[in-house]
């Protein structure tokens, strides 16, 4: 077996501190970024004072924020479609993840559906999953990282769930990694 030559480029920048959640206001209004979507789980980072922080920062720097709340572990193809709708709807210039990996794999997929030309459906972001469409833009992607485990953050990929209709004959859900 050998291997095939290759080049990858990840333009991820990490910053690592003791309570840095406030400052990813600044990196996001120095880009010149006016409205996020504020993408978050079950409530945890209300309850460990994250979540206010971020807001607050953003708001002082005029930045305007639409929330999509209550991503689960291994995030929900439905969830994702609902933050696409709300980014299209907006206008939402970046995606702002606060959590876990599941969080930051949700926010990978609603910024990639962001871009998608007007006459593709927001569903049709799944097909990313099914390698019938190759994702070319997206949103650009901030994050305030509470847990590292997944390792979701230093990736280009993601896990998205898939609902399968009981009346086609299967309750499972299906889950594809991109």
């Amino acid at each position: 077996m050998s291997i095939s030559n290759f080049s990858f480029y990840n333009p991820t920048k990490l910053i690592v501190k003791h309570d840095a959640a406030p400052e990813i206001a600044d990196y996001i209004a120095n880009d010149g970024i006016k409205s996020v979507l504020l993408v978050y789980g079950q409530g945890s980072v209300k309850r460990i004072g994250v979540y206010d922080k971020v807001v607050a920062a953003l708001k002082s720097k005029n930045i305007v924020i639409h929330e999509l709340s209550g991503v689960r572990a291994n995030p929900e193809i439905h969830t994702v479609i609902k933050g696409i709708d709300i980014c299209r709807q907006n206008n939402i210039q970046a995606v702002l993840p606060l959590g876990g990996g599941s969080t930051f794999d949700s926010s990978k997929a609603i910024a990639v559906g962001a871009c998608f030309d007007h006459e593709i459906r927001s569903e049709q972001i799944w097909e990313c999953y099914e390698n019938k469409r190759i994702a070319t833009k997206a949103l650009p992607i901030y994050g305030v990282l509470t847990i590292s485990a997944t390792g979701s953050e230093m990736n280009n990929g993601g896990v998205l769930k898939e609902e399968v209709d009981v009346r086609l004959g299967s309750s499972l859900p299906q889950s594809v990694h991109c």
